[in-house]
């Protein structure tokens, strides 16, 4: 396994993992998030013209140094990617996802790692988390991330029934 800068030849390939692991992460019935819901979501992201037009800004964020972005690949395929960004606050962590036959082999671990070392020169860094996602959850709090009682949902992440999919944040400090 690597961990690598992707390309703007990669964006099509990144664009179906979120896709993929979206649909194994995010439908919920008790909060009503639907796996329609997540397929309508992700529809519009996966057509040419979209990633066409979104290409541009990805390959514009690679190169900015205020941006982490990152791919863990296996055999060629990428399996894993991990995202974030230089806040006023801190550095945040926007993501990390990894495909669902690939979760459970250290991938995530390893591109928390990375992006860590990456941000070890902020005081804090945060992230954001579904709040049902148990799993994401006591994958940050192993690595040191404790709930700071932020609870919120995005607008952008409203759903075509209308659930948005709530979220709270969580922190871990880089300094004693």
């Amino acid at each position: 396994m690597t961990i690598e800068v992707p390309t703007g030849s990669n964006f099509t390939e990144i664009q179906a993992l979120y896709a993929e692991t979206w649909l194994s992460t995010y439908p919920n019935t008790e909060y009503g998030i639907t796996k329609e819901d997540i397929e309508e979501m992700n529809a519009n992201s996966l057509m040419p013209e979209t990633i066409e037009k979104r290409k541009a800004g990805f390959e514009k964020m690679l190169t900015d140094e205020r941006r982490y972005y990152k791919v863990a690949t296996v055999d060629g395929k990428i399996v894993g990617v991990c995202g974030g960004e230089e806040r006023e606050d801190g550095a945040h962590l926007k993501s990390i996802y990894v495909l669902p036959d690939f979760q459970g082999k250290g991938i995530g671990s390893m591109l928390l790692t990375d992006f860590l070392a990456w941000a070890q020169r902020f005081d804090t860094v945060t992230v954001h988390v579904a709040v049902y996602n148990k799993q994401a959850i006591a994958f940050y709090e192993r690595n040191g991330f404790v709930d700071n009682g932020k609870r919120f949902s995005e607008e952008r992440f409203k759903m075509k029934s209308g659930n948005t999919i709530p979220e709270q944040e969580m922190i871990r400090n880089n300094k004693p």
